[in-house]
C-alpha cells in the first residue's frame, strides 16, 4: 500500500487497532485489518480507480456501501471472521488516518 500513496502499513494498522471502539475490538488482529485494507485496494482496482489511464486530478466519488459490500463478500469467501460493523469501522478509521496524512482531500 505504501507505494500507492496510502502511507505505512504498520503505522496505519496500529492506528486502526488503537482507535477501534471497544464493541468492535473483539477478535481483531493486525492480519484481519490488513485483509480489509487489501480488499479495499481490490475494490479500487475493480472500479478502475487505479488504472494508469485514469486522470489523477479527477475527483473520484466512492460509494461507501458498495465498497463495504464488496469487502464483506471477499471476507466471507476467505472465511475471515469479521462483522459488517467491524469492517465499516476499519474503513472509517482508515479514511480518517489518510485524511490526516493528506492522502484524501
Amino acid at each position: 500500500m505504501e507505494n500507492l500513496g496510502f502511507g505505512d502499513d504498520k503505522e496505519l494498522v496500529n492506528y486502526v487497532l488503537k482507535n477501534l471502539s471497544n464493541e468492535n475490538k473483539e477478535g481483531i488482529t493486525p492480519e484481519k485489518i490488513e485483509n480489509v485494507l487489501d480488499f479495499m485496494l481490490d475494490f479500487f482496482e475493480y472500479k478502475g480507480y487505479m488504472d494508469d489511464e485514469t486522470d489523477s486530478n479527477e475527483e473520484v466519488i466512492i460509494d461507501d456501501d458498495e465498497m463495504a459490500n464488496f469487502i464483506q463478500e471477499k471476507i466471507e469467501k476467505n472465511a475471515i471472521s469479521l462483522t459488517e460493523a467491524q469492517v465499516k469501522e476499519i474503513l472509517d478509521i482508515e479514511y480518517q488516518f489518510n485524511l490526516n496524512e493528506g492522502v484524501y482531500d
